[in-house]
């Protein structure tokens, strides 16, 4: 089996953006790297929710939720969850600010339901 990517609505990848939802194993004696099978389950899920923008070659790996609403800044590698409407960079991944206040998000909701865009 191999790792297994998510993606929402409204997403925006930059170009040259990377997402591995698997990985290799390595450690066990006596094998070569590339005879090494996996079992299902061994590989992580990628899950990228609605309204996300990621940058520009940004790398993202396995097990790792980017939340709705989010930003991915150019060149990032995200090796953890990202929370939802906030606004993350680097390497290490480090938060940036969030995107919206909470007050923000639920206007931002209210009128993305009075266009008829969101349920």
């Amino acid at each position: 089996m191999h790792g297994k990517i998510h993606i929402g609505d409204h997403v925006m990848f930059g170009p040259g953006v990377h997402i591995h939802g698997g990985n290799h194993k390595f450690s066990v004696v006596g094998k070569w790297m590339k005879e090494l099978t996996k079992q299902e389950g061994e590989d992580g899920l990628v899950v990228i929710q609605d309204d996300v923008w990621i940058g520009a070659n940004a790398i993202i790996l396995k097990n790792v939720t980017i939340g709705e609403g989010s930003i991915i800044g150019a060149g990032a590698v995200v090796t953890h969850d990202v929370p939802p409407y906030s606004i993350y960079t680097g390497v290490p991944l480090a938060k940036l600010r969030e995107r919206f206040s909470a007050d923000t998000i639920l206007q931002h909701k209210e009128i993305l339901k009075k266009r008829g865009v969101l349920d």
